[in-house]
């Protein structure tokens, strides 16, 4: 049962329903304001090495598991921790600066007094360090071909953010970033539960130098081209400073609702690079082109109904999930406008999320970072254009283009690398 696509698709769903129930509690409880303004710009910078420390560390190490010495596994371990340590005072800085210098810079006030702005910024600071070493053991968990957990992961860190905010009845920002730090603590002493036992207990590392570079490196790269990927939502803040208070609110919620659909597919990512990986590297049995090519077809043609189910019934559903009257018709509105724009790129974003497994698979997060770097640079000059032109909307214009761009990279250079890898075992590709 652990390696049925459906189970999967039924947990990770079931995940994505919890977690948008978090997201309405957190739109409706906090609505639009100056201080959520503040508050969602720091957040944006944290959840973007957040994600990534999560994402790009799980994605890269899937493929080199199978590739690693099993003496090996628990010098990883201790490695990762240390490194999860040093990097907590280099976001912090980086948080900090966001907060006291960037922001107001952008027309976003602090939340408050300074005090609060300063241990809101450390309580963030903890998570991407968190997430890194979750990751670590998603990663474990998936090249032993289990996946509901990793799977589930997100449910995990939702779970704990629910109960704080339930528990504590003060609703305030602080409240908010204590809530996510018990949603990452959950989820990593979910994942690590029973793995690697004796982790702490090795001091004598065996990890080789040349494994060590070997396995950082497709970290690296995978880390570079993930922030060049979260890093287009932050772009999109930043560039939306100067409009009204809670313009920036409003773009993160819409932003946020246009990759719930894509989130929804969460457990097929995880089934697809966990035996893809299997497939290619245990079993000699080359990942083939036109297996991928399938697989990608029958998401995007998944996606393009739902879509436009969404599109067409905007006007029924956006008014039940901003349901608190801290929404007037204006704010219903602008975020009707901007969904309009960001929905057709949702197939584009899943299609790439399909074939990107396919390169991390073969190791080419390096090619994959140069890709992301073009898209983020496009994003700049989208919005610098269309904002100009089209206002608010040209945000959500330029984020669909750059889905469309970043879609059509990946399927080019994905069929080039596959069907290279297949002439190089000589190994016939049909299709």
């Amino acid at each position: 049962m652990r390696h049925n696509p459906t189970l999967l698709t039924v947990c990770n769903g079931f995940g994505r329903l919890l977690n948008f129930a978090l997201y309405m509690a957190v739109a409706n409880i906090y609505g639009a304001s100056q201080v959520t303004d503040w508050f969602f710009f720091v957040y944006a910078v944290a959840y973007f090495l957040l994600g990534i420390c999560y994402y790009a560390t799980e994605s890269a190490l899937v493929p080199a598991w199978h590739q690693l010495p099993e003496n090996e596994h628990l010098p990883m371990f201790n490695s990762a921790v240390h490194l999860a340590f040093y990097a907590f005072p280099a976001v912090g800085l980086l948080l900090f600066v966001s907060g006291f210098f960037f922001a107001p810079r952008q027309g976003i006030g602090l939340p408050g007094s300074w005090l609060v702005a300063v241990a809101i910024c450390l309580v963030l600071a903890l998570q991407p360090s968190l997430a890194f070493l979750s990751s670590f053991f998603s990663s474990y968990r998936q090249s032993k071909r289990q996946y509901v957990l990793p799977t589930m992961h997100l449910t995990l860190r939702t779970v704990g953010v629910l109960i704080v905010l339930l528990l504590i009845p003060r609703r305030s920002v602080m409240v908010l970033a204590l809530a996510y730090l018990a949603g990452e603590v959950l989820r990593l002493g979910c994942l690590s539960y029973k793995q690697l036992p004796g982790i702490g207990s090795v001091t004598a590392t065996t990890f080789t130098r040349k494994n060590f570079w070997s396995v950082y490196g497709h970290v690296f790269w995978m880390t570079l081209a993930l922030m060049f990927t979260v890093i287009n939502p932050v772009i999109d803040l930043a560039m939306v400073g100067r409009f009204p208070g809670g313009t920036v609110t409003l773009v993160e919620y819409a932003g946020r609702l246009r990759g719930m659909p894509v989130l929804a597919l969460g457990g097929l990512l995880v089934y697809f690079l966990g035996e893809w990986s299997h497939q290619h590297h245990q079993m000699n049995g080359n990942l083939q082109w036109k297996q991928v090519r399938v697989s990608f077809l029958k998401l995007v043609f998944f996606c393009l109904p739902v879509v436009v189910l969404l599109m067409m019934t905007e006007k029924i559903w956006l008014p039940l999930v901003f349901f608190s009257r801290k929404f007037g018709p204006q704010e219903l509105h602008r975020l009707r406008q901007l969904l309009y724009w960001y929905f057709p790129g949702v197939p584009f974003l899943a299609g790439a999320m399909i074939l990107s497994r396919a390169l991390l698979v073969v190791q080419q997060a390096k090619l994959m970072t140069f890709i992301t770097l073009a898209a983020a640079g496009l994003n700049v000059v989208f919005n610098l254009l269309f904002i100009r032109f089209w206002g608010l909307l040209g945000v959500a214009l330029s984020t669909t283009l750059v889905d469309v761009f970043v879609c059509g990279m990946y399927y080019f250079f994905a069929r080039q690398v596959l069907e290279r890898e297949t002439r190089k075992v000589g190994a016939p590709e049909t299709g």
